[in-house]
């Protein structure tokens, strides 16, 4: 797995993406050259699939059916592992997602923190490792690349949910084709008084056309609401949403005002980040109202993007997908600027889940410098509202698939604390 068709097309999209600098004097334009938008937009929809779905490109791409029936004969959800750390602190989260590994859930990405309420976290996860796990770290054969598992939080403790298909470890939201990829990005919690009665998930969705070789060859073609029973996390019932306008439905929040928050970015073009909102009935109807500039329509062709200011002055914003954050009296929302070979986690704060969204530091938004280097890849850099850390960085670890096999605790998500973040009510030193 040293030099698969998905690896050379990341250092390809590498090559043509590579950071900007984001040092800048007050008042000077942000240094975005059109000859390097112009070559991220070339690369653009390759990426998006490498973010929303990083593992699916260059893989065998094997079919659940091929592992071994740990589980007997059943079908349908099952918790697969379990933990609770000592601290909810930055080696606290990471133990959390790496001593759980083996041999169902081998690390995943994505990696998005939903907050049902109370003490109570539903981690959303994309592509995921399964397999047993040697003495050396490696995944020993058959091993399998699904894509999604999720994990419940409760204070401390967490527990790791995926599918079985007769005793076979799968998909939680099942893929009955085997060529449709659902990818989570944001959930909530539908109440009967103080009890969760059921949560809702939105997934983006990927299709692999029969008769594709596997390599960036998942087109992501519109998304849905999946429906799931709660605590077991059972697919009721999946409501898709289409892609309307040619936007991509990748996050969902909730507002706390009784609207949920749809994001949505827009595939071609300069970057533009849209947003829906509709009540729980509404959403799963796709009966959406769009954000016009002043209020919110029904007709997704008054949809225009949201705002984006640094020190006062408009910026384009990021290229990537948004994520959004409650983070009361207001929301904080962020993404990486770039979709793929970049350093930055960048932020910005707004007092409504619509914006505008004003940078949450002085250099631009970025909030955290993620390492980096030629071989391995960090993408879908994010903030989320931890128990015990609050406002914290995440994003995911890629190895370029030299070591996603051979090493079992390189791929997953990676936690830093914020650097410069600042907003009216909040700044880094709080917590």
């Amino acid at each position: 797995m040293s030099d698969v068709p998905g690896q050379r097309a990341l250092k390809e999209i590498g090559r043509r993406t590579s950071t900007p600098s984001t040092a800048r004097a007050p008042g000077e334009a942000p240094r975005w050259s059109a000859i390097r938008a112009r070559a991220a937009l070339r690369a653009l929809p390759v990426a998006l699939a490498v973010v929303l779905g990083a593992c699916s490109v260059g893989t065998t791409g094997r079919a659940a059916s091929s592992g071994s029936p740990r589980w007997g004969d059943r079908t349908g959800p099952i918790v697969v592992a379990e933990h609770c750390v000592e601290r909810l602190d930055l080696d606290g989260y990471d133990e959390a997602f790496k001593v759980v590994r083996g041999p169902d859930w081998d690390g995943a990405d994505m990696s998005v923190a939903a907050d049902l309420g109370g003490d109570v976290r539903l981690w959303l996860f994309g592509d995921t490792f399964t397999g047993e796990i040697g003495a050396d770290r490696r995944i020993l054969d058959p091993w399998d690349l699904l894509h999604n598992s999720m994990a419940v939080q409760r204070d401390e403790c967490f527990e790791f949910h995926m599918g079985a298909v007769n005793g076979v470890i799968s998909e939680l939201i099942p893929d009955r084709s085997h060529r449709t990829r659902y990818w989570p990005g944001g959930a909530y919690a539908v109440r009967e008084g103080r009890r969760i009665s059921e949560v809702r998930v939105l997934v983006t969705i990927g299709h692999k056309p029969k008769g594709a070789d596997g390599s960036f060859s998942v087109r992501l073609v519109g998304a849905a609401m999946v429906r799931m029973s709660w605590p077991d996390l059972r697919v009721l019932a999946i409501e898709e949403l289409g892609s309307p306008r040619n936007l991509i439905l990748h996050h969902l929040v909730d507002g706390g005002d009784g609207w949920k928050y749809i994001y949505s970015h827009r595939r071609t073009a300069s970057p533009a980040q849209f947003v829906a909102r509709g009540r729980d009935d509404d959403l799963l109807r796709g009966r959406l109202q769009w954000w016009n500039g002043t209020g919110w329509s029904r007709d997704v062709a008054d949809a225009v993007p949201m705002r984006f200011l640094d020190r006062g002055r408009r910026e384009e914003g990021p290229w990537s997908p948004l994520y959004v954050v409650a983070d009361s009296p207001g929301f904080v929302a962020s993404a990486t600027r770039l979709v793929l070979m970049t350093t930055d986690v960048s932020a910005w704060w707004a007092r409504n889940p619509w914006g505008p969204w004003r940078t949450a530091s002085d250099q631009e938004g970025r909030v955290v410098t993620m390492p980096q280097d030629s071989e391995n890849y960090r993408y879908g850099g994010h903030v989320s509202v931890l128990p015990g850390l609050g406002p914290t960085a995440i994003w995911n670890h890629h190895p370029g698939y030299r070591e996603g096999v051979n090493d079992a605790y390189v791929f997953g998500p990676r936690f830093a604390s914020l650097e410069g973040f600042s907003t009216p009510w909040r700044s880094a030193a709080d917590g």
